[in-house]
Order: C-alpha cells, then sequence, then structure tokens
C-alpha cells in the first residue's frame, strides 16, 4: 500500500476534511478542504499526483501540485466534490469540476481546474535560416490524453511533396551549412509529410517533464540552404 500525506503548512495545528478524490487517466487529483485549527474558515485546495510503476521494487507517487488554492480564500467552504471531465469516445482530459457548500453565504460553488504541472507551454527558438515566410505554428495542451497541434504556414502549395514537420526528443543542435548558423533542435525525430500534424499524447504518467522540440520544412530560398528551408524550433514539455 502506498501512503502520501498531503499537509497544510502546519501539520500539527492545520486540519484536512471532506477529502473527494478522481482521476483522469493518467494521474489523481484530491480536492478537501483546508483550515488551521480552531479557525472558522474553510479553503478548498486540490493536489495532483501520479503513480510511477518501476521494475523491479514498488512504484512511488509524485506530487505534480500541492495544496493549489481554488477559488476565492475568503467564505467558509466545505462538503467538497471533485468530478474529471471526461471528453467524447471516453477520452479522459486533464481537466476537473470541483463543488463546495459555501457555508457563509449559503451557497454552492464549482470551479473549474486542470491538472498538470505548472510552467510555459511552448517556447520558440531562432535556427538562425529560418525565412521569413515560412513559421510553425503549435497550440493545444501538451498534456497526457490531450493533443498538440501543429501547422506549417507560409509553405508553398506544390513542394514536390517537401513539406515536412519534425517532433523529436530536445537535444543538442545539427549544424547544417557551412556559411552560417543554421540549426536543428530535435533529438530522433519523426516526420509528418505536408502542412498539418495533430499528436495525441499518450496517456503514459512517466511522460511528464519529458522535452520535445518541433521544426517545420518546405521549399524555400535561404541564403544558408539554397531551395531549403528549416524553421524556427518549438520547444515544449509534457506537463
Amino acid at each position: 500500500m502506498k501512503q502520501l500525506i498531503l499537509w497544510s503548512p502546519d501539520p500539527i495545528l492545520g486540519q484536512q476534511t471532506s477529502p473527494s478524490v478522481d482521476s483522469d487517466g493518467t494521474r489523481f487529483s484530491i480536492a478537501y478542504a483546508d483550515s488551521p485549527l480552531g479557525s472558522s474558515n474553510r479553503d478548498v485546495r486540490i493536489s495532483t499526483v501520479r503513480y510511477l510503476p518501476r521494475n523491479p521494487g514498488p512504484g512511488i507517487l509524485m506530487v505534480d501540485a500541492n495544496r493549489v488554492l481554488i477559488g476565492t480564500a475568503t467564505p467558509d467552504q466545505a462538503e467538497v466534490r471533485l468530478c474529471a471531465h471526461s471528453g467524447g469516445g471516453n477520452q479522459g482530459t486533464a481537466r476537473f469540476v470541483i463543488a463546495s457548500r459555501n457555508l457563509t453565504e449559503n451557497l454552492i460553488h464549482t470551479d473549474i481546474y486542470d491538472a498538470y504541472t505548472p510552467g510555459p507551454l511552448f517556447t520558440h527558438r531562432s535556427t538562425g535560416c529560418a525565412p521569413s515566410s515560412l513559421g510553425l505554428n503549435v497550440w493545444g495542451l501538451p498534456v497526457p490524453g490531450e493533443r498538440v497541434y501543429f501547422a506549417l504556414q507560409g509553405a508553398p502549395n506544390a513542394a514536390f511533396g517537401m513539406n515536412l514537420i519534425m517532433m523529436g526528443g530536445r537535444g543538442g543542435y545539427t549544424m547544417f551549412g557551412q556559411s552560417c548558423d543554421c540549426q536543428s533542435g530535435g533529438v530522433n525525430p519523426t516526420y509528418q509529410y505536408g502542412t498539418q500534424f495533430t499528436w495525441d499524447v499518450p496517456r503514459v504518467a512517466s511522460l511528464v517533464g519529458t522535452e520535445f522540440s518541433a521544426q517545420g520544412m518546405s521549399y524555400a530560398m535561404t541564403s544558408c540552404l539554397g531551395s531549403v528551408a528549416i524553421t524556427n524550433i518549438v520547444d515544449f514539455t509534457v506537463r
């Protein structure tokens, strides 16, 4: 049996009551009422954990977010309930709905919480040889069970099958050309031909924290590679 204690700032004086737990298929979120001992004000907080199996040996519980304050800290909130959102086709998402009773005003509060680790979703790196007419747009959520979308912008419609999008692990640069700094950021990339690509992030808890890079390629005149151009690099981390 695995045990994980989610504590208040003062584990001696703190109280956690009315816990509610649900899973998005990858991680577990636990919502609860939290208050210092003797206080009449309880706040709703949520913690998110994931289980990582190990072979051989027992698995471990990892805390991705702990004691996140939900809503406002002003009213006295209790009777907390948590429910994971489910998308079409039983495709879970990292979104949870929390309901609690506001005892101060005798109301029901509902809040939405996205249960993934904090941090930037996408960052861009210059390759040194991407023409202004060619770009790679990336959006979505790099979260297990969610999707990431890639679109190559400014590529010629008839590029002789040369339009492609590359995605691989983030690592060091690979240098192209002799007279300029033209860089590639993906390690062991996979290739998707065309101008659009959708990645269904696997529902695997151990992927959280893994870094990836994506880049586009097409025919376009550049000073580095002649008739071949590559876009700037988009880095992202599975949250």
